[in-house]
């Protein structure tokens, strides 16, 4: 089970990193159109920054809509990273107590009589 948990959180882990990509490669084209507004390094028409600025927009937009869907991820990233802590923990302490058991029975000339 603690396997199976962990391959979740992997998963959930490689989801949130697609989506910080996805954030990321938005935040760099939005630069792109704000250096258009600006006219930089090229001059720039009114026309032309007129739809940069409209597409900067556009990019903020879906840069808003990928950070929810980023919180969403987040939120089962920890679910299920709290549910494998769990998960150890049980098995930890499945594993001590087994091995108390055992311990006993070894001293106490393994149960026979």
């Amino acid at each position: 089970m603690v396997e199976t948990q962990s391959a979740v959180v992997d998963v959930l882990l490689l989801d949130v990193l697609a989506q910080i990509e996805s954030l990321l490669r938005s935040g760099r084209e939005l630069q792109r159109e704000l250096l258009r507004v600006r006219g930089v390094p090229l001059s720039t028409t009114t026309e032309q920054q007129r739809k940069a600025a409209s597409h900067a927009q556009s990019l903020v937009i879906g840069m808003l809509t990928d950070s929810r869907g980023l919180l969403k991820v987040v939120h089962q990233l920890r679910g299920n990273t709290n549910r494998l802590a769990r998960h150890v923990a049980r098995t930890e302490t499945r594993t001590r107590t087994v091995q108390r058991e055992r311990r006993g029975k070894a001293a106490s000339g393994g149960g026979r009589s």
